[in-house]
């Protein structure tokens, strides 16, 4: 077993499987090795990716801050580094760790390291499908989770504001509230800042620790239709998509559930 504690690591549920519970996932990536977890998970060219990865050799967990690595063309199941057909990784040239990233239109992935941000790209050379390329030296996110992906260019906080980031370059886009990240974040709890776009809505909501707090206070959010930031006070640790089914009996409908109903 990899750990007394099967929690760890990457665990994925399949819907069509008998039972809710969810399965770790440690495929082998050759000799004694298998993938025992990562920072981020991608999907881009009939492949899954792991940023930041954790490797187990059966005694020893190693972590690979600067790496990228793939399985197989089509199947998740094969990372083996050393079998032809097999997976691979390639390690950005920087002593860096990874933050953040995330990814836009035409499978580029965005990523941002500690001190610079860079570019996933993709590469017709089956044996090395991925390549690195650095877009500046610019300390761009600090958080996670504290980045958003569009169609062309990605959005992160960062210590030096809110910046937009494509495949070239990394701008400012924080010109109303240039000093909002200073003023109004806790920069010891960036961790725990979260950003997710509500798609329909049009909307970029961002959770964050104010300078009082340890824990999540606060939200802003942007109409992009607009381009105009609100501010709320809200304590929520994270945002998501959920359907939550319920199936009812007739005896369910009673004044106790506030369900009681006139038959007809």
């Amino acid at each position: 077993a990899l750990t007394t504690n099967t929690l760890d690591g990457i665990r994925y549920y399949d819907e069509n499987a008998s039972t809710t519970a969810t399965t770790v996932f440690n495929p082998s990536l050759g000799g004694t090795n298998v993938l025992y977890g990562a920072r981020l998970l991608f999907t881009s060219r009939n492949r899954l990716l792991a940023l930041g990865v954790y490797q187990f050799d059966g005694s020893t967990t190693s972590y690979f801050p600067n790496r990228v690595a793939w399985c197989a063309d089509k199947d998740p199941s094969n990372w083996d580094y050393d079998t032809a057909g097999g997976g691979g990784f390639n390690d950005a040239p920087t002593s860096e760790q990874i933050i953040s990233a995330r990814q836009i239109k035409g499978g580029t992935i965005i990523v941002f390291f500690t001190d610079s941000v860079w570019a996933i790209l993709n590469n017709p050379d089956p044996a090395l499908p991925f390549t690195w390329k650095r877009l500046n030296t610019f300390r761009a996110c600090n958080g996670k989770m504290a980045s958003i992906g569009y169609d062309q260019y990605v959005s992160a906080l960062g210590v030096r504001g809110i910046t937009a980031t494509s495949g070239d370059e990394t701008s400012r886009i924080d010109d109303r509230i240039q000093d909002f990240v200073i003023d109004e974040i806790n920069v010891d709890q960036f961790q725990k800042v979260f950003c997710l776009r509500d798609f329909a809505n049009k909307r970029w909501w961002t959770l964050y620790p104010d300078n009082e707090n340890d824990e999540n206070t606060k939200a802003l959010i942007l109409d992009e239709d607009t381009s105009g930031y609100s501010q709320y006070d809200i304590a929520m640790n994270c945002l998501g998509y959920g359907i939550i089914g319920e199936d009812y009996s007739l005896d369910d409908f009673t004044a106790a559930n506030d369900l009681d109903k006139t038959i007809t």
